[in-house]
This record gives C-alpha cells, sequence and structure tokens, in this order.
C-alpha cells in the first residue's frame, strides 16, 4: 500500500485507541519475492496464496468486503526447502 495510505491507517488506528499490534504485524516495504529468491539459492520453493491455505487447512472465509478478499487473494506464503 502506498506509504501515505499506511501512515494514515495507522494513525487513525491509534486515534481510536487501537493498541497498534497489527501495524507491527505489517511490513510495508518493497522487497524481493520469496519464492524466486529462495529458488536462486538452491531452495525448492512452493507459493501459495494465504486464501488457498486457509481454504485448505479448514479456516473459515476472509470477513469482510470485496478489499479484504483481493487482499487474501494477494498474500503469497512461501515453503521453501533445501534442494
Amino acid at each position: 500500500m502506498p506509504a501515505e495510505v499506511f501512515a494514515f491507517e495507522r494513525e487513525e488506528g491509534q486515534a481510536s485507541g487501537d493498541d497498534g499490534a497489527f501495524f507491527t504485524l505489517v511490513y510495508n516495504e518493497r522487497h524481493a519475492p520469496a519464492e524466486p529468491w529462495s529458488r536462486e539459492r538452491g531452495w525448492v520453493a512452493e507459493p501459495t496464496t494465504l486464501a488457498e491455505y486457509s481454504s485448505s487447512s479448514g479456516a473459515p472465509g476472509p470477513v469482510g468486503g470485496p478489499e479484504v478478499g483481493a487482499m487474501i487473494s494477494a498474500i503469497r506464503l512461501v515453503t521453501a526447502t533445501m534442494a
């Protein structure tokens, strides 16, 4: 998310009395994707979306509007093992 939106959301959460715990879990910087990074180093990398992982583990679907569903579908988890 754009830095200004991230800052606004963090400030809004703090103003509402939120303890800020959510924003300690959010990394809002650009970085190399985990899958190719792992493969370049000789690992076998298997990506899955958070939505696919949640569904396969029996977790309930996301609660919220279409923005939440899009975010959950965009998040990638990677399992990497030595080749």
